[in-house]
């Protein structure tokens, strides 16, 4: 896969009906999994920022992977694609995977280390309490 093209070989979505997604929230190593909706299929790859579901919240996240099965029985759907074109590389994911297995940090925290300042910036969740 050539590091400055993320796309050159990936496999459509269409093949690959789950998403791995990172947010910034954290977990374990701050992967969920998300059902690729149709009308994404096709459209996402390694790197594409998109909008998910989480929680009675939506959050940003990025797909760091696309398979065919996931061990969570009911996933929900990925909501949006942000921005066509992927906003990191697979390069900089598998750097983040590197990062986070040498330095025992989640690989969430490691891969948005990695993203654009202004992306970064938009993608914190703000957390409030409520009364009642």
């Amino acid at each position: 896969m050539d590091a400055l093209n993320p796309k050159s070989s990936q496999p459509a979505a269409a093949s690959f009906p789950v998403a791995k997604v990172i947010t910034d929230v954290p977990k374990q190593d701050g992967i969920f999994d998300y059902a690729v909706p149709k009308q994404l299929q096709g459209k996402l790859h390694p790197g594409s920022l998109v909008a998910v579901p989480f929680g009675n919240d939506y959050l940003q996240g990025v797909v760091v992977d696309l398979c065919r099965t996931s061990d969570i029985k009911v996933l929900r759907e990925i909501l949006s694609l942000i921005d066509p074109e992927p906003v990191i590389t697979s390069a900089q994911i598998a750097l983040g995977r590197i990062l986070a297995d040498r330095t025992l940090t989640p690989f969430g925290i490691c891969v948005n280390m990695l993203l654009p300042v202004k992306i970064r910036r938009c993608s914190y969740a703000e957390y409030r309490l409520g009364s009642g």
